[in-house]
């Protein structure tokens, strides 16, 4: 070569090809290049054989999760997408096929009122149909004069069937046609007595309101019995109110919940 001669650069790459701080230059074939521009923040370079050129400038986690408390999910093969982060009190859940936040549904027993049992009787109205079973708990029930505590469901007087037992003995079997259900016996009115009274599927109109009653009752002479009963109103009805009243005469104390659980 000539001392001072300037060899040819024909063919060769051209600066001009780059424009931008950053760009790289990519074959897209045998001897042909062209220029990949650069990505944003945080993207990393990564081949895919989908693009013409073979590589493309993809998100990574840290371009993807943009929140405390974001979370990386795959929305398709190979892909990264952002889950934000749900509210106070939300789980996480499934919805068409991908995570997502959501409030959860009701679960475990919400009370819905609560009250003295007082006078001639106790009326729990508006009662919610949201849940799938009721649950009435009376506390410490007594009775002014000796009887029966009964309940009524939605005021309504058409035929009950009931059995019950106390300390396991049975002590009326298959009686029906009565205008009411039983809460217990108070052979004295100084007794007292806590129930459990559960009425599933409360709801629904397609089947008979059932129920099933459990407790204890503590006589003012004799020994403790456990009570237990159950039945049926004859005719299909969503429960929406409970009427709760003795045989005769008034409360005297006690307390009553009533709670729906899912």
């Amino acid at each position: 070569m000539t001392v001072g001669r300037i060899p040819s650069v024909e063919g060769g790459i051209q600066p001009t090809l780059l424009t931008t701080k950053g760009d790289i230059i990519v074959a897209t074939g045998n001897a042909t290049l062209v220029r990949q521009g650069v990505g944003t923040n945080n993207q990393v370079l990564m081949a895919d054989s989908a693009q013409s050129d073979g590589i493309k400038y993809a998100n990574e986690a840290t371009a993807t999760l943009t929140t405390t408390g974001d979370t990386l999910y795959a929305s398709g093969a190979n892909t990264l997408a952002r889950l934000a982060i749900g509210s106070t009190s939300q789980v996480l859940t499934v919805a068409g096929g991908v995570p997502t936040w959501a409030t959860p549904s009701s679960g475990g027993i919400t009370q819905l009122a609560t009250g003295s049992l007082t006078g001639a009787s106790v009326s729990i109205t508006s009662i919610s149909g949201s849940y799938k079973n009721l649950v009435l708990y009376l506390q410490n029930a007594s009775l002014a004069t000796a009887g029966e505590i009964r309940f009524t469901i939605n005021s309504l007087t058409s035929p009950y069937g009931y059995s019950y037992a106390s300390n396991g003995v049975l002590s009326t079997s298959g009686t029906s046609g009565v205008a009411y259900g039983y809460l217990g016996n108070f052979p004295n009115y100084q007794d007292s007595t806590s129930v459990t009274l559960t009425i599933p599927n409360y709801a629904m109109t397609s089947s008979r309101p059932h129920w099933q009653l459990f407790g204890g009752q503590y006589p003012s002479n004799g020994s403790p019995m456990a009570i237990f009963s159950w039945g049926a109103l004859n005719n299909g009805v969503a429960v929406t109110s409970l009427q709760l009243f003795p045989a005769s005469g008034n409360f005297s104390t006690g307390t009553y919940y009533l709670y729906g659980e899912n």
